[in-house]
This record gives C-alpha cells, sequence and structure tokens, in this order.
C-alpha cells in the first residue's frame, strides 16, 4: 500500500473503526457533540462565569464594546485563518483552554489517539475470548484494507479488578514444564537414578491438577501455577532432607496466616497449598516407591549434631537479631504499587494510561435519569480532587446537574434579566451591520431554560456517549465513570468511597499494609512454633524454629526490597513459604540426622523453581523467584549454623531457670 493510500486509510480507520466493534465504548465524549454540548450550556457547565462575573459583561457599556470589536475582528483578513471563530463564543464566555499538555487526542468515536497518531486506543465489552477477537478484527482490516495494510493489532484483557498484564496460558503451561524439568535433572544428578528421579516427578505431576483446581482453576493459571510449581519443590525437599510425615505437616501450613486477611484470592492460596501440599505427599506415596523409601526416613546409623563451642551461640544470636532488625525495617518500605507486567502494558502507560492505576466509580440509581443525577454529585467530587490526584476523568456526570443544582443556577441567574440582554445584543449587532442570526447559537446558550439536566442529555447529541456510560441490572441503573490516580499519593488522601480499582485498593490499604504484614509473620512463626512443639515437646526447639523462620523472612525481604521488588501482594506469600521452611529445618537442628538425608540435593530441589521464576519474562514472577531463592540458601545456612547453637543456648537459659 502507497504511503498516501495509507495515511488516507488510516485517518478513516480512526474515525469509523470503533463503531463498527463488538461491543464498543467510548473512552472520551466525542468532540464535536461535547463542545456543542457545552455551547448550548456555557451557563450551567464547569467554567461557567459567576453571576456577578456575567452582571458585568452584560453590561450595556460592555456589550457595546464587544460588538465594537466583533465587528473589528470579523472585518480583519486575517479572520479566515484564525482559529477560533467569534460567532461561537461573542462574549467570551467558554472556559480557556490554554496550558493544555499534550496528551492522547479524542477521535470523532470517542476514542483515543496518541500523541503522534500512530496508535488508537479502543475499548470492548465483549464475551468474545482476546485469541478470537484479535483473529476477527484482523480480518477485517485484512478485507477492507488489504493483508499488507501495516496495521498491528494488540488484544489487552482487563477486568476491573485487574490489568491486562497476565502471562498466556500457553506461556504458564511453558514455565511449569520448566520447573518440572528442573526438579527432574537436579534428583537425577542428586539421586543418580534417571528412572526413579522421573518416577518421582511424574508422581508430583498427578497432583499437581489439585492445587490448580483449589487455587482458582485453569483461567488464571499465574499464582495457582506459582503454588504448584513451589508446592512440588517443598514436597520434594521435605524428604529428601531427612523429614518425614511432620515436617511435610508443617510446610503445608504456610499459607494459613493468609486466611486471617481479608482478601479472598489470597484465602484460595492458602487453602490450596494446604490441601494441595497434603495431596502431593499423599499421591507420591501411592505411586511413587522410591520417594517413599525416602519418605521412611530410615536411621540406621544416625550422626548427631554438635552445639560446639559457646561463642558460634553468640554470633548466631547477633546475626539473627541484625536480620530481625533489618526485616522489620524493611516492612516500612512496602509498597502496594501495581507492576506493570510487559511491554503491552508499558506501551499503553507511556501512550495513554497506567491499566494497573485505572478506577471506576458507579452512581447507582433506579433508573438512567436517577443514575445520572448521581453521577453529577459525583462528579462534583471528583472534580474536587484536582489533575494532582486524578490526572485523567471520563465522568458523564462531569457533563449533567440535577435538578436542584439547575433550580439553583436557574435563581442565581434570575435577577440578570438575560432575555432583555440578549435582545439588546441583537439590537447593537444589527447597528454594527452583522446579521444577528450568524450567532444563533451563541445567543440561544443565554437562555436559562436551556439546562443540561439527565433528560436533555439523554436527548441531546451526546446521548449515545451518555448511553454508553449506562449500565443496566437487575436492580436498577449505574452510571459508570472512569478515572487514573496519579502515583506516589500521600497515605493521608482521602478518595471518594464509591471508587474502585487496584490503584484505589493499594492506596486505602497503604495505613495498615505494614501491620498486616507484620501480623502474618508473626502468626506463621506461632505456627511453626506451635507445631514443632507437639512434634518434639520442647519449648527450646520451637522458639529456635520460629526465631529462624523470622529471621530468613527478613532476610529475603531485605534482598527483594534491594532488587527493586516492593509490591506487598508478591512478597507475602513466597515469604511466608520461605519461613515455613527454614523453621522447618531448624525444628530437627537437636535430632539426629538420618543417614540417608542429603541436605545439599534438599536445598537444590528448593532452589530449582526458584531458578526457573527467576528466568521468567514476568517481573512479578521474578520477584517470586529471588525470595524463594534467597530464602531457601539463607534459610538453609540459618538452620545449619545458628539452630544447634541456639538450640543449646535456650535450653541452658531454660534449665538455669
Amino acid at each position: 500500500m502507497r504511503a498516501a493510500d495509507a495515511e488516507a486509510a488510516w485517518s478513516q480507520l480512526v474515525d469509523q473503526l470503533g463503531p463498527r466493534l463488538p461491543g464498543h465504548r467510548p473512552l472520551a465524549a466525542p468532540p464535536t457533540e461535547a463542545s456543542a454540548w457545552l455551547d448550548a450550556n456555557l451557563l450551567y457547565l464547569h467554567g461557567a462565569p459567576t453571576a456577578a462575573a456575567l452582571a458585568q459583561r452584560l453590561e450595556p457599556a460592555a456589550l457595546r464594546a464587544t460588538v465594537a470589536g466583533l465587528r473589528a475582528r470579523l472585518a480583519s483578513p486575517l479572520f479566515a485563518v484564525g482559529e477560533a471563530d467569534p460567532r461561537h463564543d461573542p462574549l467570551g464566555l467558554r472556559p480557556g483552554g490554554a496550558g493544555r499538555e499534550a496528551g492522547p487526542v479524542v477521535t470523532a468515536s470517542g476514542d483515543l489517539l496518541s500523541a503522534d497518531g500512530r496508535t488508537l486506543l479502543l475499548y470492548l465489552r465483549t464475551e468474545m475470548p482476546a485469541v478470537r477477537l484479535h483473529a476477527w478484527i484482523s480480518a477485517q482490516l485484512a478485507a477492507r484494507f488489504g493483508v499488507d495494510s501495516g496495521i498491528d493489532v494488540i488484544v489487552l484483557p482487563i477486568t476491573p479488578t485487574t490489568h491486562g498484564g497476565a502471562q498466556s496460558k500457553k506461556a504458564a503451561v511453558d514455565l511449569l514444564a520448566a520447573g518440572l524439568a528442573a526438579l527432574t535433572l537436579v534428583l537425577a544428578l542428586g539421586l543418580r537414578r534417571v528412572r526413579a528421579a522421573a518416577a518421582i516427578v511424574i508422581a508430583i505431576g498427578v497432583g499437581l491438577p489439585l492445587v490448580l483446581l483449589f487455587a482458582g482453576g485453569v483461567d488464571s493459571l499465574g499464582a495457582p501455577l506459582l503454588l504448584a510449581i513451589v508446592a512440588a519443590a517443598v514436597m520434594l525437599a521435605v524428604p529428601v532432607g531427612g523429614g518425614g510425615l511432620a515436617a511435610a505437616l508443617r510446610g503445608s501450613a504456610a499459607l494459613l496466616p493468609l486466611l486471617l486477611l481479608p482478601y479472598p484470592a489470597w484465602q484460595r492460596w492458602a487453602l490450596a497449598w494446604a490441601l494441595g501440599l497434603l495431596a502431593l505427599v499423599l499421591a507420591a506415596r501411592r505411586v511413587a516407591p522410591a520417594l517413599l523409601r525416602l519418605c521412611a526416613g530410615r536411621e540406621p546409623a544416625p550422626r548427631l549434631r554438635e552445639p560446639g563451642p559457646p561463642w558460634p551461640r553468640a554470633a548466631a544470636l547477633a546475626v539473627c537479631s541484625a536480620l530481625l532488625a533489618g526485616g522489620t525495617w524493611s516492612i516500612g518500605h512496602v509498597s502496594g504499587d501495581i507492576l506493570l507486567e510487559d511491554a503491552a502494558d508499558l506501551a499503553l502507560a507511556e501512550e495513554f494510561f497506567a491499566p494497573g492505576r485505572l478506577a471506576e466509580l458507579r452512581s447507582e440509581g433506579r433508573d438512567d435519569i436517577e443514575a445520572l443525577t448521581a453521577a453529577a454529585t459525583d462528579a462534583g467530587v471528583l472534580e474536587a480532587l484536582g489533575p494532582a490526584v486524578l490526572p485523567w476523568v471520563d465522568a458523564p456526570g462531569a457533563l449533567v446537574r440535577g435538578e436542584a443544582a439547575c433550580a439553583a443556577r436557574h435563581a442565581e441567574l434570575a435577577p440578570l434579566d438575560l432575555a432583555g440582554r440578549v435582545e439588546l445584543l441583537r439590537d447593537l449587532l444589527a447597528a454594527q451591520g452583522l446579521r444577528a442570526d450568524a450567532f444563533s447559537e451563541a445567543l440561544r446558550a443565554l437562555d436559562p431554560e436551556r439546562q443540561p439536566t439527565p433528560e436533555a442529555a439523554l436527548g441531546g447529541p451526546l446521548a449515545a456517549w451518555f448511553a454508553a456510560a449506562l449500565e443496566h441490572g437487575e436492580h436498577g441503573v449505574a452510571a459508570i465513570s472512569r478515572v487514573q490516580l496519579a502515583t506516589g499519593l500521600a497515605e493521608e488522601q482521602a478518595l471518594p468511597a464509591g471508587l474502585r480499582g487496584p490503584a484505589v485498593f493499594a492506596h486505602e490499604e497503604q495505613r495498615s499494609r505494614r501491620a498486616r504484614l507484620g501480623v502474618a509473620l508473626a502468626v506463621g512463626a506461632w505456627l511453626s512454633a506451635f507445631l514443632t512443639w507437639l512434634a518434639t515437646r520442647r519449648l527450646a526447639t520451637a522458639i529456635t524454629a520460629a526465631l529462624i523462620g523470622l529471621a530468613t523472612q527478613a532476610g529475603a525481604l531485605m534482598v527483594a526490597l534491594a532488587a527493586g521488588f516492593t509490591t506487598l501482594a508478591l512478597l507475602l506469600p513466597p515469604l511466608l513459604i520461605v519461613g515455613a521452611m527454614a523453621a522447618d529445618a531448624a525444628a530437627r537442628a537437636d535430632r539426629p540426622v538420618p543417614a540417608d538425608s542429603r541436605p545439599g540435593l534438599a536445598l537444590a530441589c528448593a532452589l530449582a523453581p526458584a531458578l526457573v521464576l527467576l528466568a521468567s519474562n514476568e517481573p512479578a514472577w521474578r520477584g517470586c523467584g529471588l525470595v524463594l531463592g534467597c530464602g531457601a540458601v539463607l534459610g538453609a545456612t540459618l538452620a545449619a549454623r545458628a539452630a544447634p547453637g541456639l538450640v543449646a543456648l535456650l535450653r541452658r537459659g531454660e534449665e538455669g531457670g
């Protein structure tokens, strides 16, 4: 396609494509219709002059000066090339648009065109799957403009509570296969028995669908897949490292603290982890004889751990104290910002808006009129926040006024005798040789009876846009306003109560986020201590397990924050997992070491999924992999080097007390 033809085709596409697609919703009010609506309701909508300012402009002397200026402007040779037509706003009542920053341009159909004119953003609400929608749009473009049109189509699936950076199912399955392959390789090298390693991993693979099912099904493979991979590694690390069924039970309780938090997704993850891990243990015991022998925990020649001289115990206690202090400091720097997870999200944020920072405000009513009236009230609240809080606002209520607001404004304008001033203006225009009919639209806008009520809006030039902003349900109608939250909002910044979205949720949780993180970690430590005490009946061992788990979590948290991974949603689940693994290893600090235990192989099993996640293209999964990897290494080191001395030190203090 030639360059000129391609440019003409693109111009047509920008204005015509959106309305032809299924479920098209304008992202902003169409500019031509919006301008006509604003011009017709200048006395009532945002930017309208106050009654005092309007009275000054309508003074006879001011009107004579205005009409004389109009005569001079219309007679000027520069009138034909000027941008503004004085006939649309002879009195200068429109709010000025100077100083507007460069940004997306609203197309004739209400879509957004990037500042460079190369990218068109459309918003569709459809039940059509993303892959099928992409193929359908591509086929439509190819049929109209040819296969070599040069137009790329990108579909970004989103929901009201999540943004569109999710990993595709194919990539998720690939990651799962890579994790299982890494575990197979680690076991084959460690056991030096390829068939036994393959049998063990296959046994684990039988139970993985249960984890996915419990955690939310195969339609959302992000967090469930992560849980499945890590559960496989934890289940392998426990028996290989010398643990038995009791250790598996302690590991299955790792995410139970998430049940205390008011997040339904995390609560599902906690149940999925507990039930799925137990299912994996049972499946492996039934299917893989090699793993059954490992889980039996044979101890033909146990080796006792020696606590060693006193000074390493003090050093271990100092290291744990330093890690706990650093972790406490790090909790204060945990963020709730949403991470963009792929290149498409980054491009969307650069040219239009960040999808993770979008929010919706639903103004509800029994019918369309009542919903738009409520939206007008909510629009005033949104406008009061200003662009520093809401850089982008698409609110239907900003272009209407409720009955009470219109009545109040009408009473304010009543003393101005607008009808008499309009007649005087007509006479002055005629005296200057100007036709009053040329200013008819501007003169009609000075009629206080023309009010931007919801009834008038649904019958005016923006009727289609208002209708698209209304959502009808079984219990009434909701007018949808969409906004974008600015980054870096202060904790004390208040937001409207009905505003919903990931960024809004993160902002509202800002004050309690750190406290909840601390509570979850503390409950996890208590669970580790309690389960260890039930298994050993030794208080010193239980306290040591809790301390080692907390110190491991503190160290992993500091590493994650140093690497730039600060989002609570991406940190808390892997932190709880590595804490439980470290506590389980520390719980066996004063027990005989089974002769067939392989602590190095157990650590390698825990590191395998961490390395796979670190190699992923997803920043969220890389952050989880970093926490899991650092936590596994640090937990194994502290359990081997610090736990025996801490147990001996605590036991001596217990006996002395």
